[in-house]
Formats: structure tokens, sequence, C-alpha cells
């Protein structure tokens, strides 16, 4: 089995990573399902997406799309910072970094980071931002989140390491602050900014999900990250959890306020406004 050279160097002042899991397999029945069904998931999106270009003229939700793509670069970062261990010997490896990473995942990110935020910003424009519309959109990603990780956990597709705490059905529930988080932003900053994103700058919309993505999951999941990898006691890692999801109760304060105020100084532009430049 291929491990972490970080985890077996031990460097003179002693400090060494938390070991992930040894021998572990990747489960192919489970792999050959999550495969099928997410990419089966991308598909029906990117071909809604070529429907809502042919009917509106923009291609936007496509942007949106080849941005949930271009995410899935922070995966091993995040994996890697927050202990999330994918076994290695029979993973269908779409690319590796920090760590490897599988096919089925960037299917995934197509979806819940490129799908999910462009329709959270139609929301946006079509009905205005409220604290109470905010936080119902975190809620939808709460649960959305919730219900890919639980049986992607379950089958061992990949497995959460270096105890940590509160720990529901396998699933920390710390990590639903980290990871709706940047979609939020994303789409809020599009609903406060069109102007900006509009004629060649409206391909910035790609990386866009990416850069919000990474910043608010380290500036979310910074505490909890620090405690794992130092594998502090216990209380220190609860501790550290709370303010984690402290900080993200904080993040969606602040996204709401940001987009109560673009709500109400804006009129809700249209797809053809973001990506056209005409800026009428």
């Amino acid at each position: 089995m291929t491990t972490n050279p970080l985890v077996s160097t031990r460097p003179a002042d002693g400090f060494v990573l938390p070991a992930p899991p040894q021998g572990l397999a990747y489960p192919q029945t489970a792999q050959l399902v999550a495969t099928v069904l997410a990419g089966s998931a991308m598909t029906l999106v990117v071909l809604y997406a070529l429907r809502e270009w042919r009917r509106s003229r923009s291609p936007l939700m496509l942007t949106f799309l080849a941005g949930g793509a271009v995410c899935y670069l922070n995966e091993p970062i995040d994996d890697l910072l927050g202990l999330v261990w994918y076994p290695r010997p029979g993973q269908w490896t779409a690319f590796t970094t920090f760590s490897p990473v599988p096919w089925w995942g960037l299917f995934v990110y197509v979806v819940f980071f490129g799908a999910v935020p462009y329709l959270a910003l139609n929301s946006m424009r079509s009905r205005g931002v409220t604290l109470r519309s905010t936080w119902t959109w975190f809620g939808a990603f709460f649960v959305l989140d919730a219900l890919i990780e639980q049986p992607i956990i379950h089958s061992g597709l990949y497995v959460y390491y270096g105890d940590p705490p509160f720990l529901l059905l396998g699933f920390p529930l710390y990590w639903m602050f980290i990871n709706a988080g940047g979609p939020m932003v994303e789409a809020t900053l599009l609903l406060a900014a069109p102007r900006f994103f509009s004629g060649p700058r409206a391909l910035l919309v790609i990386p866009l999900g990416m850069v919000t993505d990474i910043a608010c999951s380290t500036s979310v999941g910074w505490p909890i990250f620090s405690a794992l990898n130092a594998q502090a006691p216990a209380p220190v890692k609860w501790g550290a959890a709370v303010l984690t999801m402290t900080l993200g109760v904080a993040l969606v304060q602040a996204i709401a306020v940001l987009g109560i105020r673009a709500s109400a100084a804006t009129r809700p532009p249209s797809d053809s406004l973001v990506l056209t430049g005409d800026g009428h």
C-alpha cells in the first residue's frame, strides 16, 4: 500500500503527522455504483445547462459547472488538512497532487460546487435575499452534504481519521460548515458584482468557485484542522470544532448582510447581463 511520505518522516523536532488508516483497499462495487450515479447526475445537469444556454443564450450555468470541476483541485488540500483518507489500491484515480482522488468525486463536485450555487444565484435574483433565505440555502447545502456523505462513508469510499469530534454516523458535523461557505460566497459575489463578471471577464466565474471554496474552507476550518494535525487532546479538538462551527455561523451572517445589501441596491440582472457585457 502506498503511504504518505509525510507520515513516516520524523523531523528533528519530533513532530509527526497523524498516520492514516493502513491496509485499506478501494471497494470496487461501491466505486462502480458511485461513479455511475455521480456521473449520471453530472450528465443531467450538463444537459440542463445546454438547454438553458439554448433557451437564454447565456452559458452562465456552463461556466458554473466548469468551475465546479476546477474546484476539485481543492479536494486533496482539504483531505490533507482535514484528515480524510481515500484508500489507494484499486482506486480509479482522476489525478494526484497532495493525494490521489477518484473520478466519482469530480462528478459530485460539478453538481455540488457547480449546479447548486448556480441555482442559489437564480433564487437570489428572482426572490431577493433575506436572512431567512440565506439560512434556508445553507440548510439545503447541509442536507445535501449529509445525504452525499452517508453512503460514501459507510461503503468505505473514504474515511475520516485522527479521532475527529462531533461524529454522527461516521460524519464529523463540522464539515458541513466547512463545505457550504464557498458555494454561497460565490453566488453572493455574482449577485453583488454582475457588471464585473461581464464580457470577457465572465470566464472568471470558472476559477471563482475554486477560490471561494478554498478561502472559506481554510478560514472556517483552520481551528479543527490545526487541532487534528497537532493530535491535540480530545477537549482541545472539541473546542476547536466548536470554534470552526462558530466561524461558519459568522460567515453565514456576513453572506446574508452582503446579499441583502446587493439585492436591495440592484435590480436582479439577467444571465445575459453577466455574460454579454453590454452593461444595460
